[in-house]
């Protein structure tokens, strides 16, 4: 279920509210309680947390050097995407007596350098290089598509389900990179689009999408009236997940103005 994973948002809140009702001495000894239990591999990471304070970043800035890596991130993906679509990891398809069901065989590598990607696109993401974020995620995202067909993914269960990335919510990530770098006018129309062309059956709420960032979405109230609007232009609009779209964006729109982000 959605709620037992907490969103950026939430979980930032909570761990900023917990931090406040403990003392400098108390967080140092949870630090090092916890750093007592880490594997030996994750110890290195560990420490990387703590050089020296790196000089803030403001909202939508993006460095020269994050700019060059740009051309290299999409390079690979669409290296990669390429490699799927031209077979290179399957070699066939065929009985499995270990799952006693049929499955397609093949180099699983691609789980790996799939979710290496992914993990690209999540600090593109971080780092609110959003423009970058979409197009890495969309194309990523997309790859998936090639599941509908034997011959280009392998593995024992679906390729959604093969990789160690939390696809749900690479997912709201995406919506919220297309939300954020498509005009006002356009935005609910885009949204719809893509929307309902991610490759998992239940896509994300609007509160994945709110809570993907530490910010709500900016404005969001001139929004609402327009996302209800193309929702219920929607040929099967009586579906669950519209409706619950639907539900959700009108509740939010009744919800005092002062919890409402303002415009851009």
């Amino acid at each position: 279920m959605r709620d037992a994973k907490p969103s950026l948002q939430g979980f930032l809140s909570t761990l900023q509210e917990r931090l406040a009702d403990m003392t400098a001495d108390e967080i140092r000894a949870r630090l090092v309680e916890h750093a007592r239990s880490l594997p030996s591999s994750e110890r290195s990471a560990f420490l990387g947390i703590f050089t020296a304070k790196s000089p803030s970043r403001t909202r939508r800035r993006t460095p020269t050097s994050r700019r060059a890596s740009t051309p290299s991130l999409l390079h690979d993906i669409d290296r990669f995407v390429q490699q799927l679509s031209s077979g290179q990891y399957f070699l066939g398809f065929g009985w499995d007596d270990e799952i006693h069901d049929e499955r397609s065989f093949g180099d699983e590598s691609w789980t790996l350098e799939m979710d290496a990607l992914f993990a690209a696109a999540q600090q593109a993401f971080l780092d609110e290089d959003l423009e970058l974020a979409r197009t890495a995620y969309q194309r990523l995202l997309g790859a998936f598509k090639l599941d509908e067909e034997v011959g280009y993914f392998c593995g024992p269960n679906g390729a959604v389900d093969m990789v160690s990335a939390d696809v749900s919510e690479a997912e709201a990530r995406y919506l919220r990179a297309v939300y954020e770098t498509t005009p006002l006018p356009e935005r609910a129309s885009a949204l719809v689009e893509e929307w309902f062309d991610l490759p998992q059956y239940k896509p994300p709420a609007l509160r994945d999408i709110r809570e993907a960032l530490p910010s709500d979405l900016p404005a969001l109230r001139e929004f609402l009236p327009r996302w209800i609007a193309c929702l219920q232009t929607i040929d099967d609009r009586h579906h669950p997940h519209v409706r619950r779209l639907h539900d959700e964006a009108r509740a939010a729109l009744k919800t005092p103005d002062e919890a409402i982000p303002p415009s851009d």
